[in-house]
């Protein structure tokens, strides 16, 4: 599900949490883990700071921080989700999951089915950390 707010608010911190889709472990599943490095290096390269996350069998933590280059957390994270949703699918095929590549197929729109692309995410969710006037920091959606 894409977010409502627009991110692009530079030298702030973003908490993004991305879930897979019912729940499903697929980072488990696809044995994805040793991917993740990669993946958060091309997030550095495209203007944001990965302060800290936290990978879990269906779904995952960043603390983001957006520098001057990124203008638009939301298209990074969009675009960052596909490719780590490309390379999912891609090792759930070469470990024979049809079973779960099914569910995914079968979570997708009609019109999506027909482009082949599997449902992976089923929402983001991410706030902006900025710090109040007492110093310590507040979250805002």
């Amino acid at each position: 599900m894409a977010t409502k707010a627009i991110h692009n608010l530079t030298h702030s911190f973003y908490f993004v949490t991305i879930t897979c889709f019912k729940w499903l472990s697929l980072f488990e599943t696809s044995k994805i883990y040793g991917y993740f490095p990669k993946w958060i290096d091309q997030m550095n390269k495209r203007g944001v700071t990965i302060s800290g996350y936290v990978i879990m069998p269906n779904h995952l933590h960043l603390l983001v921080f957006l520098r001057p280059q990124c203008t638009n957390l939301n298209v990074l994270i969009g675009n960052s989700k596909r490719f780590l949703a490309y390379e999912i699918v891609k090792r759930l095929k070469e470990a024979g999951q049809k079973k779960t590549l099914d569910i995914l197929t079968n979570g997708v729109m009609p019109e999506e089915q027909k482009k082949g692309k599997p449902e992976l995410c089923d929402r983001v969710r991410d706030e902006a950390l900025s710090h109040n006037k007492s110093g310590s920091l507040d979250s805002k959606a």
